[in-house]
């Protein structure tokens, strides 16, 4: 609890437990954190650090009660989450466009790669461009393809300037200022960091709806705390239904001779897997062409029978089995795309490399979190210290 220190009285409050602190060491490379919702007697702004789970489940890392929205607040907030999680620092964090949050972050995870919530960028945008919006219905699709524009820097660049042009919105101050934040929430430079498939914060918007069903109004302090153990309960019993699942149930693979595909379905998760599958079997609709040679990297060019702008570069090592997508599905989400499943397959690669198998996605992701390996020269400096 953060205290007045004129009055002493309360002004911020975060709470965890143990388990959430668990679950944060291995799941907390992305967080959302949110504060529009506000259920409590003193109507302080109620703030869930959020992630997601090997089962792309939602999670509770933590949630603040918060005196006020200010980047002193923010900062403090933060800095006592951190504390809490043995000072790791997430690659990525979702927020919305609000410039106190954005000042925190830079002053407290200045490793974190911050983003903006797509969910709040369109609610912002409907309430910014109500009038082009009231005008032209088709605006708001035509604004997402610049948000989803993901070939090249170039493409999202033209996108946006004919956006510009054929709505004639270059003088809005909103829209100008949102450009000047675009590698904050543009798809094409959202997958430079992990994001473990989180596009915004609309696991917290759908928190939101739980926390509405839970809470009561104007509940005191040691009835929200109790609210909130509920709903984490909750998400904890479905977790251990899906451990159960992927643990005890195998599922149909598409190829059950392949061993990729084995190998795939005994490592990871039952609904990793199945992601992991779609985007194998999407490979079929892709063309693989030989681009250059150079020592043992090959680079390919892979384009789409269906969509003439599907296209990506993959640069394959045969000899360390290192392979890389312009794409970078990989990079923001931890399991192979299209492309290289595609050039596995014509490099006649039937197994799945294990440097691909991100551990967070596996059926056992945890139990590093049971499993403790001291360092041997560590272990033997404490002995002779101690015998000392």
């Amino acid at each position: 609890m953060q205290l007045d220190d004129d009055d002493g009285t309360i002004m911020n409050i975060f709470w965890t437990d143990g388990q959430a602190i668990m679950d944060y060491s291995v799941f907390g490379d992305a967080i959302s954190f949110d504060t529009t919702f506000s259920t409590n007697k003193f109507q302080m702004p109620f703030a869930p650090f959020i992630g997601v789970n090997y089962h792309k489940q939602t999670i509770l890392f933590g949630a603040a009660l918060l005196y006020n929205e200010t980047t002193d607040t923010f900062e403090w907030a933060f800095r006592t989450f951190l504390q809490a999680m043995s000072g790791k620092q997430p690659e990525t964090i979702f927020t919305d466009q609000c410039a106190a949050v954005i000042n925190a972050i830079g002053r407290v995870f200045p490793e974190t790669r911050h983003r903006l919530c797509l969910w709040h960028l369109y609610q912002n945008a409907a309430k910014h461009l109500s009038h082009v919006i009231s005008d032209h219905p088709l605006f708001l699709k035509e604004f997402k393809r610049c948000v989803y524009e993901d070939r090249s820097v170039a493409h999202f660049e033209n996108r946006w300037h004919e956006l510009l042009v054929k709505y004639q919105i270059g003088g809005n101050s909103w829209i100008n200022n949102l450009y000047k934040l675009r590698e904050k929430w543009a798809t094409i430079y959202r997958r430079e960091s992990f994001s473990a498939d989180m596009t915004s914060t609309q696991r917290s918007e759908g928190m939101n709806n739980v926390f509405k069903k839970t809470f009561r109004k104007r509940l005191c302090l040691s009835e929200l705390i109790q609210a909130y153990e509920k709903c984490i309960a909750r998400l904890r019993r479905k977790e251990k239904y899906e451990d159960y699942k992927s643990r005890h149930t195998n599922p149909v693979l598409c190829l059950p001779s392949l061993p990729l595909l084995k190998t795939a379905a005994e490592s990871y998760t039952r609904t990793l897997y199945s992601e992991f599958e779609e985007e194998f079997k999407k490979q079929f609709s892709l063309s693989c062409i030989l681009l250059s040679t150079d020592y043992t990297v090959s680079t390919y060019k892979l384009t789409s029978f269906e969509y003439k702008n599907d296209e990506a570069i993959v640069a394959f090592n045969p000899t360390t089995l290192e392979i890389w997508c312009s794409c970078k599905l990989y990079c923001c989400i931890g399991i192979l795309c299209k492309h290289t499943h595609k050039v596995l397959t014509c490099c006649n690669i039937i197994t799945l490399p294990s440097q691909f198998i991100l551990n967070r996605w596996t059926k056992h992701a945890k139990q590093e979190i049971f499993t403790f390996k001291p360092n041997t020269d560590d272990s033997l400096d404490s002995m002779f210290a101690h015998n000392s």
